[in-house]
């Protein structure tokens, strides 16, 4: 299942997942964007931070706390955490799944 949400800040994505999860949906994985500020402290949330260049990564880095999955960009090949270049998004979705899979154990 997929929503996708143009909600201009006015609905917390946390608030999206405990209405779904109460309508009964179980829920592995909610992607969201743009939230860097809002959940980007939260320890039990995994971030995926999505830049074009090493300026806007020092940025995030300094507003987002671990957990950090993985760096997706073009132009940034190495970094403290794991980096996948969007052109080979298989990889991070595999990363993904084995995070999954492990937190299932």
């Amino acid at each position: 299942m997929a929503i996708v949400a143009d909600t201009n800040g006015e609905v917390s994505p946390i608030k999206i997942v405990d209405i779904i999860e109460g309508i009964g949906i179980k829920i592995d994985i909610v992607i969201v964007e743009g939230f860097s500020k809002v959940l980007g402290k939260d320890k039990n949330i995994y971030k995926i931070i999505i830049v074009e260049n090493e300026g806007d990564l020092r940025y995030y880095l300094n507003i987002v706390t671990p957990p950090i999955l993985a760096i997706v960009s073009s132009k940034i090949k190495k970094a403290k955490y794991k980096v996948f270049d969007p052109k080979n998004i298989e990889l991070l979705i595999c990363e993904i799944r084995d995070k999954l899979k492990e937190e299932n154990m």
